[in-house]
């Protein structure tokens, strides 16, 4: 079997006057030296206990590497042992070094990580996704400040990223780490919604770093902590028939601001629960023969339906009262030119506040007490559908859904009445 010594090659001194650490490997009447990345002067070498003396400037760091590099190579030679093979000094060298290789990351914080990606996001036009992961590096670079650098914060309001969260690496995201954190944020009034996406950030991030060479597999947190128990059940906001009849009876001649966005919510409803941003970008070439035609950019599913009269009579409205010349949007959202993408992102997003803030003031004007969003047309447009029985497979495949598991997500809770009257109908 082979044995290895941690030597101080004293007879080779470096050009900066020190020495090179080294293995010297023996096997049989012959031996192999791996030359080690690290280096110092006689004086600080400790021979007897193979060590650094305290009188290097980094003796800590040091040993504990050469400690992990003796490991690595006694697992080499184990390693070949096992296999019961005739190996030579070379099978050890190459052995070690592949160990040496999968082992290896990039040095990179999992701030200047973040940053990188938080870049490629805006290159990519993903500017959702790019504000998310901001967020999500705000959330993480408070929750590693001291309390001296909140106070130089209040102060000069300078500091952006504390100096915790600039020298985090991969390996210290631990999943006591992940725990803490999430301790942190519920403090702070977080739900498991908002907690789990920042932490699905930081996991969709962390299998990014590994793909590409920044973190070891070997330090993934998430094989321990489980992202999924954040996983929020499913709010059911759609409003009931009696609540959209209110909604309908909404008086937009005495609120004529408040017209677009009332006409707007109507059209979501009547056109397949049509959410938002497919609105934003809808055409009048999407209209053909009293059909709608256009392509979802969620799923980039495909739709053709005839459109009900009531979404017909609103596009009419839009055409005779909105429309000017060269105007291709049917709906006042992105009407504008020569805007970037970032710009017509950022429009939109604020074009949505708007909106949601306008349904919050309409359902306040009916006695509508739920939170009117532009996504309870959507909900209400597939409850109301299945309280008329039509198929979940229908539902879904009108609202362009991946599966029915995500139709039911959409779909209202039945009262109790309406199980005890579905119960009656047994035979």
């Amino acid at each position: 079997m082979a044995t290895y010594q941690l030597l101080l090659r004293d007879s080779k001194p470096k050009k900066d006057g020190t020495f090179p650490l080294i293995f010297k490997i023996y096997l049989g009447n012959k031996s192999k030296i791996i030359t080690l990345p690290f280096s110092c002067e006689k004086r600080e070498w400790d021979a007897k206990n193979k060590r650094l003396r305290k009188n290097h400037f980094n003796y800590k760091d040091i040993n504990e590497k050469l400690g992990k590099l003796t490991t690595r190579l006694q697992n080499a030679i184990d390693d070949l042992e096992i296999q019961e093979i005739d190996y030579d000094l070379n099978d050890i060298y190459n052995a070690f070094k592949e160990e040496s290789k999968a082992n290896r990351v990039k040095e990179i914080s999992v701030s200047e990580f973040l940053q990188k990606r938080i870049k490629e996001l805006n290159a990519e036009g993903r500017y959702g996704s790019e504000r998310t992961l901001k967020d999500t590096c705000n959330s993480l670079s408070r929750y590693l400040m001291t309390a001296k650098e909140i106070s130089e914060i209040e102060v000069n309001k300078k500091l952006k990223t504390s100096k915790a969260f600039a020298n985090l690496k991969f390996k210290d995201v631990t999943p006591a780490f992940l725990e803490d954190y999430e301790h942190y944020l519920r403090k702070r009034g977080g739900t498991d919604g908002g907690i789990g996406v920042k932490m699905r950030e930081i996991r969709v991030n962390f299998n990014k770093a590994i793909t590409h060479g920044y973190a070891k597999v070997s330090h993934y947190p998430f094989n321990i902590y489980k992202v999924a128990k954040l996983k929020s059940k499913s709010r059911k906001i759609a409003i009931d028939k009696e609540e959209f009849e209110s909604f309908k009876s909404f008086n937009i001649k005495e609120h004529i601001e408040y017209k677009i966005t009332y006409k707007m919510f109507l059209f979501s409803y009547y056109a397949g629960g049509m959410n938002f941003k497919d609105m934003t970008y809808l055409r009048w070439e999407n209209i053909s023969d009293g059909r709608l035609v256009y392509k979802r950019s969620k799923i980039n599913g495909n739709f053709n339906f005839k459109l009900r009269k009531e979404a017909t009579d609103i596009l009419n409205y839009f055409k005779n009262n909105m429309l000017t010349e060269n105007e291709d949007y049917i709906f006042h959202v992105i009407n504008r030119y020569n805007l970037t993408y970032k710009q017509i992102h950022y429009r939109y997003k604020k074009c949505l506040r708007k909106f949601n803030k306008d349904l919050k003031f309409i359902a306040e004007s009916v006695g509508i007490e739920k939170n009117l969003t532009s996504y309870v047309a959507r909900h209400s447009f597939a409850t109301h559908l299945k309280f008329n029985k039509v198929q979940e497979s229908v539902i879904s495949q009108l609202m362009g859904h991946s599966s029915e598991s995500v139709t039911k997500a959409y779909l209202q809770d039945f009262g109790s009445d309406v199980l005890d009257d579905a119960m009656s109908k047994l035979n």
